[in-house]
């Protein structure tokens, strides 16, 4: 056994007394909880959900550096000081890099507003201020856009434009705070007045009587003008159309279609001085009374917000309106001398302006259509119109873009960035139409039917000849058998039929005294000359029409020498005696022979044509081509050529004997008669074939019958 090791029985034991009294236990003895002081404090567990605001304090400005609030109260003073005294350098200014950075920093959660608040500023400030205030911003950079092209002001008109441009902008800062109230507080009325407007429209009673509906229009456009009244908005051009004077109007839209200002500006003075005296000349003189600062501001744009729901009302009688011509309300005007200048004004004056005033309620597509049919004369409401939506896409960067570049690349522009319906599409087609002309009118045929034959109609008005190089790419587009269906829906409205052919014949046509002599008669073989547009008019005057249509297109047929539509319309209007009348004066065997050539069909009808020629005694005379030289031309009409064809037509005795009765048959030569001895032998044997086939056919049928 190791010596080392102990037992437990050597250990000294404690005895019962020492583990009676422990320190716990003599604790115990000597203390008691219910008697002592409660010295301890309760604490409350911190429940923190972003720990980082916990742990982080505030990021000073500058290491080490802290800003008190006497050295930000100084900071701020010293600042307003140096503004109220500030004097504008244009030269000593920032770059454009300098100044995002700047700005990057000052905006919330920028390097210099770590401390600020992180929400965005636009969930900061009310919708209705963020909307005035994004109106206000494209009003003022419109007024300076016009104001820094002025600039080197080295004419009276620049000079001029610099002084409407300052009473703009004092109208401007004057009546921000009307543009300013409360929408919900402006649209009251109008909104029960719409609400009322469209109840009645409802009524069967109103909506199929013009009278009653135009009186339940012109109540309610007296609380339109009074809610959009435009001394309420004046100065302000949301769109790009500047606020000047309406003598100054036309200058000022001239201006802003070119997009540029040009370098030579007495000659832009002259250009734009002959545009402003060509529109006088079309209006009345009543214009000139009406021409107030604030009565001429081109709206494309709503001057302020206007709510969802009463949008679409609003477009709906705004447009009703000017469809009716309902273009002013009953009311008279405070200005006594206005309102009666108001009444003596042309509807086309009264359009224009309520195209202006409302252009941002319209319904675009619905007003166009509306503009082509009431005012199909007037020019100045149609460049209205386009010069607004002219305005609505100056801010688009494709109106931008389409002031460089070839045709083909404008094209593809326009086809990949504007949609195919958009109301803005006849804005870039007039943009091209300036640009580039009547070779841009073909290739407008790619954005049919969003650009219709009558828009192409109203682009080219100055020169209605262009149309049809347009409506012939249109209808060639078309296959050849659809061609003509497609050329009559295109007559919207009817009338439209005359003044396309009058315009067809008239142009690229050959000289008159190449296609008729000087009794009004046609020349030989000019039937055969060429038209620019002959198989686009031919398809016009063989399209269904009423009597006196079709009498009045062969009138203007005969009048320009186009001798192949007159004989198409001759014969269908039974005019037969006057249609061969003219086919001996053309002098041309061919309209009388193949599939579509007119043979007389009766014997009336031989006779009138046999008479005609032994009267006018024609010959195989030579004829003048184009170039000034002389060749044979096709084969005349005369009494041994009408002769063989009557002998095919009706058989070699009967016409002999027919050409005996006209006293005709000495004049016939040998050959005449060697063609008739083939056409009895030939007859003959036809005879003889037939009667055969006849014999085998009967056999045949007796045969069946055993």
């Amino acid at each position: 056994m190791d010596k080392n090791k102990v037992r437990k029985t050597d250990l000294p034991q404690k005895t019962s007394q020492e583990r009676l009294y422990t320190p716990a236990k003599l604790q115990e003895s000597i203390e008691y909880e219910d008697l002592g002081k409660n010295n301890t404090i309760k604490t409350i567990a911190l429940n923190l959900k972003k720990s980082d605001r916990y742990y982080h304090g505030p990021t000073p400005i500058q290491s080490l550096q802290y800003a008190t609030s006497q050295d930000i109260i100084n900071s701020f003073q010293s600042i307003r000081q140096e503004m109220e005294a500030y004097t504008p350098k244009l030269t000593q200014v920032l770059s454009s890099n300098a100044a995002s950075s700047t700005i990057t920093a000052l905006s919330p959660g920028g390097a210099l507003m770590q401390g600020g608040s992180q929400q965005a500023i636009n969930q900061m400030v009310p919708n209705d201020i963020q909307s005035e205030l994004k109106h206000l911003y494209v009003a003022v950079g419109e007024l300076l856009r016009h104001f820094w092209s002025c600039f080197p002001v080295n004419t009276p008109f620049l000079e001029e434009k610099v002084r409407t441009l300052l009473m703009d902008y004092v109208i401007l800062k004057e009546t921000k705070e009307i543009t300013s109230q409360p929408s919900e507080d402006r649209f009251q009325e109008l909104t029960s007045a719409t609400a009322e407007a469209m109840t009645k429209l409802l009524d069967p009673l109103v909506l199929f009587e013009p009278k009653s509906l135009r009186m339940v229009l012109q109540e309610w456009l007296l609380h339109l003008e009074k809610t959009f009244a435009v001394k309420d908005f004046a100065g302000i051009s949301y769109t790009g159309s500047l606020l000047v004077e309406s003598n100054q109007d036309v200058l000022l839209l001239c201006e802003s279609q070119k997009g540029r200002v040009d370098e030579d500006n007495e000659e832009e003075k002259r250009a734009c001085l002959s545009v402003e005296e060509t529109v006088c000349q079309v209006e009345c003189e009543s214009v000139s009374s009406l021409r107030e600062p604030l009565d001429d501001i081109f709206r494309v744009c709503a001057p302020c917000d206007i709510p969802n729901s009463l949008q679409k009302d609003l477009a709906e009688l705004t447009t009703l309106c000017l469809e009716l011509n309902v273009l002013s309300s009953t009311a008279k005007s405070p200005d006594e001398r206005a309102g009666h200048a108001l009444q003596q004004c042309s509807p086309e004056v009264l359009a224009c302006q309520f195209l202006k005033t409302y252009f941002f309620l319209l319904d675009l597509k619905r007003a166009k259509e509306s503009i082509k049919l009431s005012y199909p004369n007037s020019p100045y409401v149609w460049n209205t119109f386009i010069e607004g939506l002219k305005e609505m896409a100056s801010s688009n960067s494709t109106y931008m873009e389409m002031g460089e570049g070839d045709l083909p690349t404008i094209l593809k522009l326009l086809e990949a960035s504007v949609p195919f319906d958009s109301p803005l599409l006849i804005a870039y087609a007039t943009c091209l139409y300036e640009k580039f002309g009547e070779s841009s009118l073909r290739s407008l045929v790619r954005f049919y039917p969003s650009i219709l034959s009558s828009d192409i109609m109203k682009l080219c008005h100055q020169h209605p000849v262009q149309f049809w190089a347009y409506l012939d790419s249109l209808v060639k587009s078309r296959p050849e058998d659809q061609r003509s269906s497609f050329l009559e829906s295109l007559l919207q409205p009817e009338s439209l039929r005359l003044d396309w052919l009058l315009l067809a014949v008239s142009h690229d046509a050959p000289p008159s005294t190449s296609t008729m002599d000087n009794e009004g008669h046609p020349r030989p073989h000019s039937h055969l000359l060429s038209w620019g547009y002959s198989q686009l008019i031919l398809h016009l005057v063989k399209l269904p029409a009423d009597f006196t249509t079709k009498e009045k297109m062969t009138d203007i047929c005969k009048s320009c020498g186009f001798w192949p539509g007159y004989l198409t319309l001759c014969l269908e209007l039974e005019r037969r005696r006057e249609a061969f009348t003219n086919i001996v004066y053309l002098n041309d065997m061919s309209l009388m022979e193949g599939d579509n050539g007119w043979i007389p069909e009766t014997i009336e009808e031989w006779k009138l044509l046999l008479h005609l020629i032994q009267n006018r005694s024609t010959g195989p005379i030579p004829r003048e081509s184009l170039n000034g030289t002389f060749c044979d031309g096709p084969a005349p009409i005369n009494v041994e050529n009408v002769a063989l064809l009557l002998a095919k037509a009706m058989g070699p005795d009967r016409a002999w004997a027919l050409l005996q009765e006209c006293g005709l048959a000495l004049e016939l030569s040998e050959k005449f008669t060697r063609t008739c001895d083939i056409l009895r032998i030939a007859e003959k044997r036809q005879r003889a074939l037939i009667q055969s086939m006849l014999e085998k056919c009967d056999r045949f049928l007796w045969s069946q019958q055993l």
